[in-house]
Parts: C-alpha cells; structure tokens; sequence
C-alpha cells in the first residue's frame, strides 16, 4: 500500500496581542503534574517544554566519548566535547554534575562559548553557501547552558535560580530564527519554561498573560487557575458576556494555498486553492484574545458563524462552564 500524505504551505504572519486587565490572584493554586522519574511536563498552547528525560542509544555513546572531561575545565579544544557531555548528563538525569558543566559553560569566557553563530538553512535540498537567509538560526552556547539551567532549577524546585537563566537565556544570550516554524518551537520552550517559573514563584498573573493567548488549545493548568483566581459567578459571567464580544473581519483578498500530495516520497500532483479567510477576537477574563483561523477548502469564504459555534464546542468553554 502506497502511503499518502498532505502538505499545506502558506505564508502567513501571525500575532497574538494580549491586553488584561489586571485582577487580584493572591488566592490561585497552579501546580504541574510530576512524573514517576522526577520529570514535569509543561503542557499549554505555545507555551510548551518537556522536563522528562528519555535517553537514547547516542546519549550514552556521547557519555561514553567525553565522560572523562566530567571533572575537567572547558577549553578552546574541548569546548563542544565539554558542551555535549553537560546536554548528556541531563538527558540521562544525572542533575548535580549537568549543573556544575553548565554553570561553567555559561560563565566561561572562551569565545566558542560566548559568540552567537549563524547556521545556515535547514531546509532540505537548499545548496546555498553561507547565506544567512530563509530557514537559518542563531545558535549560542550560552543560551543552550541556560535553558537546560533553568531546566535543572525547575526540577529542583529552586524557582528563583531557574527564573534568572530563563531571562538570561532570553535577554544576554538571546538567538533567532529565520522561518516561523523555527521561532514558534523556540517561543514555546520559552514560554514554558516562564510558565512553570511563575508557578513556582506565585506569579499567577504573569503566568495566566503567557498562557491565555493560546486558551483554545485545551490548557487543563489555565482552565485552573481560572478556576482559582476567579470566582464560580464571575466566571459565568465572563462566558455569558464572552459572545456579545467577538469581532469577525472578513479578509479583503483572497489567500492562495498549494497543496502537495505525495506517493511514497514522491511529489506527484500539486494543486492551487484559493479562498477568503477572516480573523476573529474575544474579550475573554478581562484579555483581548484571538481564535485560530478557520480551516477552509477552495472557494470557501470565512464567517462568524464559525467562529461562535467554535467558542461554544471548545474544550475551554465547556470545563469552565461545567458546575464543580
């Protein structure tokens, strides 16, 4: 049997504003679900990082190779060995020495360490040589160390310590990404990782700013802590209120999509749709949020009737609307 697969390539530029008003959340409770193996998940939209560590075969070939720089000093000849083995150690849960590496990485002052290099593009089939162009990225040693820290923290429950290497890794050690794909999976990593720091911290706000753009991805940590912060009779009334609000605008033009079906890795057979699609945006607990846009077929034409029946089957919608 022959597989089949569908591919879909638009070019789309996508914001996600949020305006909240703010509201006393001294009385929310958020907590993560922790694994058997001392690893938290982090699940909510974009907002998005795994703390569950599941070596494979190469991690403990790369223990094997560079174990012995374990109690060594990085330097200009063993900067990536000394790098690999940091990433390894926690991937195989071994905390206290990944810790200690990458302390040393991030506070190192070889350069290997501290420039940000330009890769080029990742896109299959791409030739072109040294061009920092469509698909390429930053990649910082220290902004890697700083993650995986905060990562360590996290697990640790040491909220402060791993806020502080969020923000490093966000703001001194900073990296970007050509293509969206590639900035959305580094803002979700991102978006986690402040996530479960606020949690940690008792900052409901923030964490309820980071995750709320993304409520229509079912969020079980969002969904309580609106629970907690708002009240049984407020949050109806938030629901109830929540339609009136909705503003459907129809896009001018048309938006063109090509669809490539292909047959055992073959590209056989591409076809062009074109339809008109629209944006939609709530009110919801105080914020000024977006839907998703409608997934529509050739020739099709966006409505608001969509985006009403969308808020009303929602998995968001219906958890809070259900009586505890």
């Amino acid at each position: 049997m022959r597989s089949f697969s569908l591919n879909i390539f638009l070019l789309t530029i996508i914001t996600l504003p949020i305006n909240c008003l703010g509201q006393d959340s001294a009385k929310a409770k958020y907590t993560y679900d922790w694994s058997d193996d001392g690893g938290i998940t982090m699940y909510g939209g974009a907002p998005n990082a795994s703390l569950i560590h599941q070596p494979q075969p190469e991690d403990v070939e790369n223990y094997k190779k560079y174990k012995d720089l374990i109690n060594k000093e990085p330097d200009k000849k063993n900067y990536y060995g000394y790098y690999t083995l940091a990433v390894t150690l926690w991937t195989m849960n071994k905390l206290e020495d990944a810790e200690r590496l990458l302390l040393k990485i991030v506070h190192s002052k070889l350069k290997q360490y501290s420039s940000t290099h330009h890769l080029n593009s990742d896109i299959p089939g791409d030739t072109s040589s040294n061009l920092y162009g469509y698909g390429s990225y930053d990649f910082n040693f220290k902004n890697e160390a700083c993650i995986y820290l905060a990562r360590v923290y996290l697990e640790k429950k040491e909220f402060e310590k791993a806020y502080k290497y969020t923000v490093l890794a966000d703001s001194t050690y900073k990296v970007y990404y050509n293509c969206g794909t590639g900035t959305a999976n580094y803002n979700s990593e991102l978006g986690g990782l402040y996530s479960a720091c606020y949690e940690g911290l008792k900052r409901y706000k923030d964490m309820f700013q980071i995750e709320m753009p993304y409520w229509y991805s079912y969020n079980s940590n969002l969904t309580e802590v609106i629970k907690n912060i708002y009240s049984r009779d407020e949050i109806n009334k938030y629901l109830d209120t929540a339609e009136s609000t909705l503003v459907f605008k129809l896009d001018s033009t048309l938006t063109t999509a090509w669809i490539t079906r292909t047959y055992g890795g073959i590209h056989e057979y591409v076809d062009t749709i074109k339809y008109r699609n629209g944006t939609a945006t709530m009110r919801l607990f105080g914020c000024d949020v977006d839907f998703p846009e409608e997934d529509l077929k050739n020739r099709q034409v966006a409505t608001r009737d969509y985006y009403v029946m969308f808020w009303h089957k929602n998995r968001f919608y219906r958890v809070l609307r259900k009586p505890e």
